[in-house]
């Protein structure tokens, strides 16, 4: 009879301790937003700045989809290639755009391992620059989001990725000798971040 009343009190503990597991689950943070900052350099640009808002929602603890956009700038982009431009912005005798300038709208596939804070992302989207320029872009990258306190509440996210952009309109950045289109560009960017997670 002891042994009984205690394999019922075992069974009985065990099944609360997965409820209260289960509650607290199911009351975690499920959604992320957040927005911020970045800048990068690469080929052909030499430097960009950007500001972005991004959103992310939980599907399993390890796995979030979302969405973010973008404005880029490049104020002081040096173009190390002649321009078959038609942008009054074009200066091609120092081969230099004063200003260069477009957005970003994309997908992303955060992946979480520990379902913490390092995160491996792939972004998929469309940007276009100069309103002529119409590209896909293609952004792997790795990050880290930094809960302050519990989880849930203010964060920062800190992120690094390689942005791939491949024309899907014509092209004006071309070599200059062979006229051929210089995409895939590809330019590394860093991307400081403070959002709130609910």
């Amino acid at each position: 009879m002891r042994k009984t009343v205690l394999l019922t009190a075992l069974i009985l503990f065990a099944a609360g301790g997965v409820y209260a597991q289960n509650a607290d689950d199911s009351s975690a943070p499920k959604n992320t937003v957040y927005g911020g900052f970045g800048f990068g350099a690469g080929f052909p640009a030499a430097v960009d700045a950007e500001i972005f808002a991004s959103y992310e929602r939980e599907i399993i603890p390890q796995i979030t989809v979302g969405a973010s956009v973008a404005y880029q700038m490049y104020p002081m982009a040096i173009i190390f290639v002649v321009i078959d431009s038609i942008d009054s912005q074009v200066n091609e005798k120092d081969r230099t755009i004063n200003s260069v300038y477009g957005y970003i709208i994309e997908g992303q596939f955060h992946w979480y391992p520990a379902g913490k804070t390092f995160h491996v992302d792939v972004g998929l989207g469309y940007s276009n620059y100069l309103t002529s320029m119409h590209t896909i872009l293609f952004a792997p990258g790795i990050g880290w989001r930094i809960d302050f306190g519990q989880p849930g509440g203010f964060i920062m996210n800190i992120g690094l990725r390689v942005e791939y952009f491949y024309p899907i309109s014509e092209s004006f950045l071309t070599e200059k000798d062979t006229g051929k289109s210089l995409y895939p560009v590809n330019i590394m960017t860093f991307r400081l971040g403070f959002g709130y997670r609910f």
